[in-house]
């Protein structure tokens, strides 16, 4: 949120632009709290669960997933405890899946962090409020100038995992 803040702050047109629309889960306590501090309420839209809808026949998965496709960058935020320095998150793949620019924001993860950049991603560290702002920025301009990143058509195979995990084994 202070990354928005500080971008409208500079750029007050992006305020006009920029929407986050959060599906799946209810928001937390602190991102609501955080959303009537900076009054952002026009800014991110929290949608929940979707379910099926009874005009389209969509399932709420179908749904997300043709919004995802539509998005102009979808968000990857990692988390922040510990144990996210040793795994990749599911939604990464499904994430590559869309093709469609990828904004992650990673713990301590490296090898996350490599896959993305490799991938042609925009990247911030967890809890690096200049990189978050940094990224935001630089997110914004691109689009503007209508050049956000290209992602590379790149998503993991089962043959190209094994040989990873294999790898990773040997050393």
């Amino acid at each position: 949120m202070v990354a928005l803040d500080l971008l409208f702050k500079k750029y007050p047109e992006a305020r006009d632009s920029i929407r986050i629309h959060a599906y799946g889960a209810p928001l937390d306590a602190l991102t609501v709290a955080a959303v009537k501090q900076f009054n952002f309420q026009d800014v991110l839209l929290a949608h929940g669960r979707l379910e099926k809808d009874p005009e389209t026949g969509k399932s709420g998965r179908e749904q997300v997933v043709s919004k995802m496709q539509a998005a102009d960058v979808l968000i990857l935020l990692h988390g922040n405890d510990e144990w996210c320095a040793e795994y990749i998150p599911s939604k990464f793949y499904e994430y590559l899946w869309m093709g469609r620019p990828i904004w992650g924001i990673t713990h301590r993860n490296p090898q996350l962090d490599r896959m993305l950049l490799d991938r042609g991603s925009y990247l911030s560290a967890d809890g690096d409020n200049q990189s978050i702002a940094m990224a935001l920025e630089r997110i914004w301009l691109d689009w503007r100038r209508q050049s956000l990143i290209k992602p590379a058509w790149n998503p993991i195979g089962v043959d190209q995992a094994v040989n990873t995990i294999l790898a990773n084994v040997k050393q």
